[in-house]
């Protein structure tokens, strides 16, 4: 399992990853596709820390290496959950599950 902590919103009610270009974050999604073809369940979660989000996507245009290599994982059969948080006085919560758009 890898969280990804999201922060980047340059649309409205919107959210992306990676804010800027990510060698680290490659390397976690090339080991995740490694562990799922040596057996194991692998697990890619998104976590947008923005509330009211309804979407997301991959951050393209920012790091086109990364969002290649996440359209492998996918092929390799990767799971990707993406949840949004809601925020209180005393804490965060996990919310909604949050719709993903796969860009070309």
């Amino acid at each position: 399992l890898e969280v990804k902590s999201v922060s980047l919103s340059r649309k409205k009610n919107h959210a992306e990853f990676p804010d800027a270009v990510t060698q680290r974050g490659k390397k976690h999604l090339e080991n995740l596709i490694l562990a799922n073809q040596q057996g194991y369940e692998s697990y890619l979660f998104f976590l947008i820390q923005i509330e009211n989000c309804k979407s997301f996507s991959i951050a393209s245009d920012i790091d086109p290496v990364y969002f290649k290599v996440f359209q492998e994982a996918l092929k390799k059969n990767v799971n990707v959950l993406c949840y949004d948080c809601k925020f209180y006085n005393k804490g965060i919560e996990i919310n909604n599950k949050i719709k993903m758009f796969l860009n070309d």
